[in-house]
């Protein structure tokens, strides 16, 4: 890991920009935690060690762990500041080191950090995982040493018994582990992977371990990372939330330290423009709503109703579902990153989650159970009709874009699900997204009738739940609130993305993300990382004030730089491994000048990649650090 000087960041953050006068975001008191790095790839089982013990969960277990005493950790240990003696491993892949925190065991994963049991949790890839049948076993084994304590899941099968939290598929394999060393490091280290069969539409075939009760969704939904005893603390270790789709193509390496939490609030303004125009049929819109003779991909009704993922068509009834669409920028809701969204007929757009629950019982926000990470705009029993349409589309130079998600002419679910037949009211409105603010419009057409027997929820709330933003109190408004808002979310204290990334070697998009830790004054574990490189490429980092120039400046097309300048001072070598494995993690401290509180630096990388869309370099997007 590399370290900036001090007097490198006291530089560039000398010249504060015009958005050293936002809003800063509320900023707690230091907490013990957590930063996380990439590190390089690399796999080696356990299985083999004549020191490793298998532990006993026998063929085809769901949703088990081993017993309430756990495993002994060999070596003192400190986990967010307070001492464990002992983990407690479950076929869901994840462990709860002994101590307070709950229940040991659930398949539905949430994203960090959550109040909700289990806490106090160690999670290397927490999905509904089972063991495998005797003929394709799978182990669950531990290596317990003065210097390393390692727990491997190798060759976990993806559940499909059940529908708690949504199914997350069946069959595929993925093999993974965990490690705690004496200084309170902890590492996560990914081998084999084969993904899950997502098939949309039945007949299902069986999983490895016969079970067929249930249906497959978009493929697995994971959460990485850690949380406290308390539920209070958590660190993210890829951004992904609780949706990640895969394994990362690296390991990751949690380093103990203080940090000072951030908590983003918003604020709304009441507009009238721009009015609600719909984007129905204009260039670049991409229809999300399949027409009578394509099945929605998640149910297979002749409309989307209740259940329904509004997605990216399919080529067909029963073919695969395309998943969450894919936002254009990593985006910022709360404090939780979301790269995807899964928009419902009930309208309610879902970001970075990728499971499908029935939305049709709207409910208050501020509450841990699912739907969360959710903009609802209007959240009610709605139902598409032949006339409905629902899109997206993206507007504006890259940095400054719009992305807009729209329902047009939806009415109240009434008679069969699905049947194309709405009832009352006619609601149309959109959601749009704002690049490099992640500020949010939420916009309506009040000449349609909306008629009567509408219950909705109009909100923002964070991907754990624990935080959320009322538009309109509670769960049954009757009608729209009275104008366009706009949702502003605080900024100092914040990291917001931006830009268009360039792919690598093989189509692989490199990303750009940070240690986990907020930008505030004296952070001296703030970092920035690069992840999904070519490994054992050279590269470096373009850092620049703010935004920059709207489109950023061409190097080779599709390439878009928005810094000023290359850094040295950043420049380096990326991690060995397979393909788009290469990693790099860079600690840039922070002053704890109050002279430098709300300077906007920005930092983007480029690594040197012939085999790249240019030709010449794969490009990450972009980060604008706001400092508090």
């Amino acid at each position: 890991m590399r370290r900036v000087s001090l007097a490198f960041l006291g530089l560039l953050l000398a010249a504060r920009c015009a958005l050293a006068q936002s809003t800063p975001c509320v900023a707690g008191a230091p907490v013990s935690s957590y930063s996380v790095c990439p590190i390089a790839a690399g796999f080696a089982s356990i299985l083999g060690d004549p020191e490793a013990t298998a532990l006993s969960f026998g063929p085809c277990t769901d949703n088990d762990a081993v017993g309430p005493q756990g495993v002994s950790i060999p070596f003192p240990f400190s986990f967010f500041g307070t001492p464990v003696s002992a983990a407690r491993p479950t076929t869901n892949g994840c462990m709860r080191l002994l101590g307070p925190g709950g229940p040991s065991n659930t398949p539905a994963n949430m994203a960090f950090p959550s109040s909700v049991s289990p806490n106090s949790l160690v999670a290397p890839f927490w999905d509904d995982l089972k063991t495998g049948p005797t003929g394709d076993p799978s182990t669950i084994a531990v290596l317990s040493t003065p210097a390393v304590f390692v727990v491997e899941w190798n060759n976990m099968k993806f559940s499909a018994a059940g529908a708690t939290a949504g199914s997350p598929g069946r069959n595929g394999s993925v093999t993974f582990q965990a490690a705690l060393f004496p200084n309170g490091q902890i590492e996560f280290r990914y081998g084999p992977y084969v993904p899950p069969d997502t098939t949309a539409c039945p007949p299902y075939v069986p999983d490895s371990c016969g079970a067929a009760s249930a249906y497959p969704q978009s493929g697995p939904t994971a959460s990485i990372g850690l949380e406290d005893a308390t539920g209070a603390r958590g660190v993210d270790g890829t951004g992904f939330g609780a949706g990640n789709a895969a394994p990362p193509r690296h390991n990751l390496r949690f380093l103990p330290g203080d940090v000072v939490p951030v908590t983003v609030t918003y604020s709304m303004i009441a507009t009238g423009l721009p009015p609600f125009i719909s984007i129905a049929g204009q260039p670049g819109t991409v229809p999300l709503l399949p027409g009578p003779s394509l099945a929605s991909p998640a149910s297979c009704p002749p409309c989307p109703d209740d259940s329904s993922w509004l997605r990216q068509p399919t080529a067909g009834a029963g073919s695969p579902a395309a998943g969450p669409g894919s936002l254009l920028w990593p985006f910022t809701l709360f404090d939780a990153l979301a790269r995807n969204f899964n928009l419902s007929a009930n309208g309610i757009l879902v970001l970075g989650d990728g499971l499908g629950q029935d939305l049709a019982a709207n409910a208050a926000p501020a509450t841990s159970a699912a739907p969360n990470a959710y903009l609802a705009p209007f959240w009610d029993d709605l139902e598409a009709r032949p006339t409905s349409f629902a899109g997206v589309k993206a507007t504006g130079p890259a940095g400054f874009r719009l992305q807009t998600f729209e329902w047009s002419d939806f009415g109240l679910a009434d008679g069969a699900s699905g049947d194309c037949a709405a009832g009352a009211g006619s609601l149309s409105m959109q959601v749009v997204l704002h690049e490099g603010t992640d500020q949010i419009e939420f916009r309506y057409d009040h000449a349609a009738p909306l008629g009567a027997g509408f219950t909705a929820t109009v909100a923002l709330e964070s991907a754990t739940g624990g935080a959320s933003f009322d538009v309109l109190p509670g769960s049954q408004n009757a009608s729209l609130p009275a104008t366009n808002l706009l949702l502003e979310p605080c900024q100092c204290g914040t990291v917001r993305h931006f830009g268009v990334p360039c792919a690598g070697t093989g189509g692989i998009v490199p990303r750009i993300g940070t240690t986990g830790v907020a930008p505030t004054l004296g952070a001296t574990n703030f970092g920035v990382t690069l992840v999904d490189a070519p490994p054992g490429a050279v590269c470096a980092a373009t850092v620049g004030l703010g935004l920059g120039l709207p489109g950023g400046i061409p190097v080779a097309p599709p390439c878009v730089l928005f810094g000023t300048f290359v850094s040295t001072a950043f420049g380096g070598v990326t991690t060995g491994g397979p393909p788009g494995s290469g990693t790099r993690c860079v600690t840039v401290p922070i002053p704890a000048d109050p002279a430098v509180s709300c300077a906007a630096p920005t930092f983007q990388w480029a690594v040197l990649d012939p085999g790249a869309a240019s030709g010449i370099a794969a490009v990450t997007e972009a980060i604008l650090v706001q400092i508090f």
